[in-house]
């Protein structure tokens, strides 16, 4: 695998409360971490690797002031090139500061206070990159936005956790075996090249996927399951594997029809917007496309899976042996728990949409002990009014690797 590049931001900087903006040499984002996601939602979604001045345009209507303090070093070319600066001023780090406020869709208007390190390569003299920091001084939703930010913490934790076991003891288990072999099976299928797996994971759909030939951009949210991902994909696949890490609800980088399948495999659930997301993995999805999805049905129960797969492993002689991860991922499980979720779309639900929206050939299994069901089906080709689609986003109430 490739060296972590430098600018990608640190564990503690990830997690950190103070929104932070890692940008190259040549002012393009290269990351982000929660706690600008969370304020800036969904403006910042689609950001890595586009220019600052794309996404400064994109918040332009949304801010007073400047949202990126102003920059007095050029971050192009040769450091000592910018004017008005001694050649030893230009070769060391500098700082730069501002106010501005910002209006979130969810929380209001927000005042900051910003923060631009510039890093600089002394040996070289150029710019190697600058971090942006925005102190929150303010929040309209005040209560709401530090409920939301401590939550996706909190979550974002839970599957860091979660990553860790997941693929010692989810891959044995015969209920998930099937599920997986069932996604695959549904993309192999005339004409279908390209998949988008969203809510990939640590990519066992995704890594199958390409051993089937396929061209697969993978989706997280989470960055540990990401890594999990991109250190057990052969090196023979890496050509064919595109690994996005953002949510599923905005995929505005991505054109209409861009797909010919489209896999989500127990992903929605933990979306705070899952027919948003539904809507966009419908929009993204070429016409004569497959999509599959397994989702919790109504009458998902939790406990009846958790003691079928403990039994199991006790049955085949490896509890002990795996005793600490199967309670690493009991417990995030739990917490993970779609029947405690407020924002659900259930797989008979999901079902109803994809025909509504004119899908043919829609078919369903139950998966996971009857706890849940996948569905799956092909995108008409024929001209259909987007009503369905428009009821979909009605529903939420609320190019290589991107990382």
């Amino acid at each position: 695998m490739p060296d972590r590049n430098p600018l990608l931001l640190s564990r503690s900087s990830y997690y950190a409360p103070v929104p932070i903006l890692a940008m190259d040499a040549e002012q393009s984002t290269v990351d982000f971490n929660i706690a600008l996601r969370v304020l800036m939602d969904p403006d910042i979604e689609g950001a890595r690797f586009q220019t600052v001045d794309l996404l400064m345009a994109k918040l332009r209507d949304r801010t007073e002031g400047d949202i990126l303090p102003p920059l007095p070093w050029r971050l192009r070319g040769r450091a000592a090139d910018a004017p008005g600066k001694s050649e030893r001023d230009t070769k060391h780090s500098q700082i730069a500061t501002g106010r501005c406020r910002y209006r979130s869709e969810r929380f209001g208007w927000t005042d900051l206070r910003s923060t631009a390190v510039a890093f600089l390569d002394p040996a070289a003299g150029s710019a190697f990159g600058t971090t942006f920091y925005w102190e929150v001084l303010g929040v309209e939703r005040n209560k709401e936005y530090w409920e939301t930010l401590d939550w996706e913490r909190r979550r974002q934790l839970i599957w860091e956790s979660y990553a860790i076991s997941y693929d010692r003891v989810l891959p044995i288990l015969p209920f998930y075996q099937d599920v997986i072999a069932r996604h695959v099976e549904a993309m192999r299928v005339p004409n279908i090249e390209s998949v988008f797996d969203l809510g990939a994971g640590t990519g066992n759909v995704t890594v199958e996927l390409l051993k089937n030939g396929h061209l697969v951009t993978a989706l997280d949210l989470s960055r540990a399951m990401l890594e999990k991902l991109r250190h057990k994909t052969p090196e023979a696949y890496a050509d064919n594997l595109t690994v996005v890490e953002q949510n599923a609800e905005e995929l505005t980088q991505w054109d209409d029809n861009t797909f010919d399948g489209v896999s989500v495999l127990l992903a929605f659930y933990d979306m705070a917007r899952p027919g948003r997301a539904l809507s966009e993995a419908i929009r993204v999805l070429r016409p004569g496309g497959t999509i599959v999805i397994t989702e919790p049905k109504r009458r998902f129960r939790l406990e009846p899976l958790l003691d079928e797969a403990e039994r199991f492993l006790r049955e085949k002689g490896v509890y002990d042996k795996l005793k600490a991860d199967w309670d690493r991922v009991n417990v995030a499980n739990k917490e993970l728990d779609p029947a405690v979720r407020e924002e659900r779309l259930y797989a008979k639900e999901i079902e109803q949409y994809l025909r509504e929206a004119g899908f043919e050939n829609l078919r369903a299994k139950d998966s996971h002990l009857g706890n849940c069901a996948t569905v799956w089906g092909t995108k008409s080709c024929r001209n259909r009014k987007s009503w369905a689609i428009g009821r979909l986003q009605r529903t939420s109430t609320r190019a290589r690797d991107f990382l």
